[in-house]
């Protein structure tokens, strides 16, 4: 095998961490642009559903960058045992 057992976990830890920072970067990058079409709306129908989906958003954000740490120190830990 090209790659031994320590090495497969440690590209599993990274995937993990890599998920976790796109799925971060996504909701900035999705609040961003809702906030963005906020300004431009007419009706307050609107800017009400964006303001409930920005809230979604950063809960999403806030319950993501908790678990960052955690992954973080998992990828740590294994790119050690190389």
């Amino acid at each position: 095998p090209l790659l031994g057992k320590r090495a497969k976990r440690f590209l599993h830890q990274t995937k993990d961490a890599q998920d976790l920072l796109g799925q971060h970067q996504d909701a900035v990058v999705a609040e961003q642009r809702l906030l963005a079409l906020k300004q431009h709306s007419r009706g307050t129908g609107i800017a009400y559903v964006i303001g409930l989906m920005v809230e979604r958003l950063r809960n999403q954000q806030s319950q993501v960058y908790q678990q960052i740490p955690k992954q973080w120190e998992k990828l740590e830990k294994q790119g050690k045992k190389l």
